[in-house]
């Protein structure tokens, strides 16, 4: 990539994810407040069961250890600002989508690392 694209895709991605909070209204997050089932299911599912899936795929298909590690690693990260523009492209509901990106973004300043740590270990004993 070039220098000028390094510099610009941040600025893009936060100008998307400023746009649709200002679309959001006090009412979205008494909703999310209301009904917690969607977002603790949203969250179990990103947090856990992602992870525990993309395990699965790796020990059947056993790619080399490096892109094992790779898949694991992606299958950490939380969702980006791309899923909240693509879940109001598709009217998905947005304040759910805008909930999980911020609070999957503060859980994994903790989870990443641990299991980062966890997928080295778990790597390195199937291979």
């Amino acid at each position: 990539m070039d220098t000028l694209s390094v510099a610009l895709l941040p600025l893009i991605l936060a100008f998307i994810m400023f746009a649709l909070g200002l679309s959001m209204q006090i009412a979205d997050i008494k909703y999310i407040a209301k009904e917690p089932k969607p977002f603790i299911i949203g969250f179990i599912a990103q947090l856990v069961l992602l992870p525990v899936v993309t395990f699965v795929l790796i020990l059947l298909l056993k790619p080399a250890p490096a892109f094992a590690f790779g898949f694991m690693l992606l299958s950490f990260c939380p969702g980006g600002v791309t899923s909240n523009m693509l879940c109001t492209l598709l009217k998905g509901n947005l304040p759910l989508s805008v909930a999980l990106t911020s609070v999957m973004s503060l859980v994994s300043i903790f989870t990443v690392p641990v299991l980062t740590a966890w997928a080295l270990k778990a790597v390195r004993l199937t291979w």
